[in-house]
Formats: C-alpha cells, structure tokens, sequence
C-alpha cells in the first residue's frame, strides 16, 4: 500500500515509507485546501512526483512489469483511492473484494458494510480529523465549473422549502455568480419550488462575518461564546443541569424512601398493627408513586446525559474556534469545519426590498442565536 513499507521482522506489519507518506499528507492538505482529485493529480505530475505504481516497484514492493509510459501520471481514480482509504488512520481493512463466482476470478469490491476493519494496527499517517473533514468535503462536492474547480459551498447550501441543495452558476461578471435552489433551476415548470437563490458574494460575506464573531468570542471571552450557545438551547446551561441533577436526586431520595416505608408497613401488617384492607390501600399507593417516580428517574437520567453531551458538544465547538485568531478568506476546510449546513429561505420583499433569510447550521451545535 502507498505509504507504507512491510516491517522485515514481521511481513503483517506496517511501518511508515518516509518518502511516500510526505505526498499521502500533502494530498490530503491539497483536498482540504479545496483542490479536486484531478488538480492534485496534475500538480502532482508538473512537480514529477512518481507515480504509486512506480515507487512500489523502486522499493521492491510491487512486480508488475506493466506500469505504463508516464511514471508520473498520476490519476484522479487514484488520487480519489488515497482520500478514501481508512487505512492511512492507522487501521486495517479487510475482506475488502470477493471473486463473481468459483468460475470467475475478477476480483469484485464488496460494499463498506461488509468489509471489517481492525483498529489502530499500524502508524496514522492521517488524522482523524483530518481524514473526517476530507471525507466530508468530498461528499459534498457536486459539478466543476469551466475552470475544473468546485466552489467552497458546494454541498452546503439548501433550500429552506423543498430542501434540495442550491446549485453553482458561474456568471462572466463574478458579482453574478450565484447558488440557486436545484429543483427550481432543473424543473421545466418551476412549479414544485419557487426561486431560492443567493449571489457568492453575498454568501461569502455573511458566513465570513459570522465565522469572525464566533472566532472573536472564542478568543475574548470563551464563556460569552457559550453564553451565546445557550441561548439557542437552555438544556445546555450550567443552571439547567444544575436544577435536574438536583430534581434526580429528589426522585431517586423519595423512591427509597417508600421502599423503607413498604417494609415498614408490611411488618406493621404482619404483626397485625395494620388491618389488611389498610396495608392493600397503602401497598398500592405507594407502588402506584414509584411507578411514577421510575418514569422520571429515567426522563431526569435520559435529559443529564443528553446536556452533557452537548456541552461536551459545545466545548468541541469552542476548541475550533479557539484554532483561529481571524479569518481573511473562505476556504472549504474552515467552512466544513464550522459549518454543517446553511438553509437559504425565498426572498421576501414586504420591505420594497429584497431580503434573503439564511440559517447557518453550525457543527456539533445548529443554529446560533
């Protein structure tokens, strides 16, 4: 595998190639920097950098006689097999292909579900975080434009009605350029949506504000940013824990304690302090209270453990944030690492003007605000 070298002492295991895995890491620097598999290939080949097939060979890992005329044609599958391989997170992938048939040899890639993965056999050369985000770019990108890049939104625009990503149309006069609700624009009769659109100029100014006065609060005061979190959702507030955990600890008190008073009367019962007509009314009072005690037990548990992880949530959030000091321009790797998704609502022009209302959707904790 490119980026790695057999350990002699022991053929089952890796050991990083100091010379291949350089170029596994630039290739994923290249991908969160916004650039395409067949950009990176070509950069690739302007710089001469050998192609996989012929380092392999170099090296004494690979004996094909074939390897083609250009050792450093690199290609866009290939590229797109570097960015796809677990792998290179210090993991082994197994079971990875299946023959068609006894008869038929050709080897057959099985779906990711039934592959099996063994964690943390050899060395990273990628991390987690590194290879999440590129995956998760990757997922997202839809059509290049004429000069074979794709836009830094791309996939992360939809329309707020029909839900349908917004679509890139590159104008001649750049300040044209715009996103536009995809049902609409490829609907003959533009009648399942109406026009949901937003120029790039306009989006990339609003996110890059946004973006900024999250950074700012993150940096001044990292509590005030929270703050600003937990006026979107109070669950996460320090007084909201504090009133459940204590609300628990109340239910969880009382339930015991009518466990005490069970046994209390059913030995008051047993030596005939209580009539039996009495201990039943009671008996059944107090398990019809515990009953309900249960429930909220499991409600107030259930509601302690989802407000922690979402202050965990937003811890995560706040530590991203805390990366930058300001940021002077988009690029596709800060955008999916602060952004989700932005919801772009229909114009509305009560005012005498156009107005766009768009919902930034911010990782690990939505909406802000």
């Amino acid at each position: 595998m490119y980026g790695y070298i057999k350990d002699p002492e022991n053929p089952r295991h890796l050991l990083i190639d100091e010379e291949a895995a350089p170029i596994v890491q630039r290739i994923y620097k290249m991908c969160l920097s916004g650039m395409g598999p067949s950009q990176i290939a070509r950069t690739l080949e302007a710089e001469k950098v050998l192609r996989p097939s012929y380092h392999l060979n170099n090296i004494g890992m690979n004996h094909r006689t074939d390897l083609g005329k250009n050792p450093y044609g690199w290609s866009e599958t290939g590229i797109a097999a570097i960015l796809d391989r677990v792998d290179y997170l210090g993991h082994t992938v197994n079971f990875k292909y299946q023959s068609k048939s006894y008869k038929c040899h050709k080897a057959i890639k099985r779906p990711k579900e039934e592959q099996m993965i063994f964690y943390n056999t050899h060395e990273p050369i990628i991390s987690q975080e590194d290879w999440d985000m590129v995956q998760k770019i990757r997922n997202g990108r839809r059509r290049r434009n004429s000069t074979g890049e794709v836009n830094k939104f791309s996939g992360l625009l939809y329309c707020a009605d029909c839900g349908a990503r917004l679509y890139y149309h590159a104008m001649s006069k750049a300040a044209n350029s715009h996103f536009q609700c995809g049902t609409y624009a490829y609907n003959a009769t533009k009648a399942e949506c109406s026009t949901h659109y937003i120029r790039e100029v306009v989006i990339e100014q609003i996110v890059l504000n946004e973006i900024n006065k999250i950074i700012s609060a993150a940096n001044i005061d990292s509590n005030a940013l929270i703050e600003i979190i937990s006026k979107r959702n109070a669950d996460i507030s320090e007084k909201a824990t504090a009133k459940r955990k204590r609300e628990l600890t109340a239910a969880k008190k009382r339930y015991d304690e009518l466990d005490r008073l069970f046994t209390k009367i059913y030995e008051d019962n047993a030596s005939g302090k209580i009539p039996d007509e009495r201990f039943g009314k009671m008996s059944a009072a107090y398990e019809a209270e515990q009953a309900e005690l249960s429930k909220t037990i499991s409600k107030y548990s259930s509601a302690i453990i989802e407000q922690t992880n979402q202050t965990q949530n937003a811890k995560k959030f706040l530590n991203i944030a805390k990366k930058y000091s300001q940021i002077t321009e988009l690029t596709p790797q800060i955008l999916h690492e602060f952004i989700d998704k932005i919801v772009v609502h229909a114009p509305d022009r009560s005012s005498g003007r156009r107005v766009v209302q768009i919902d930034i959707h911010y990782n690990f904790i939505g909406t802000i605000g």
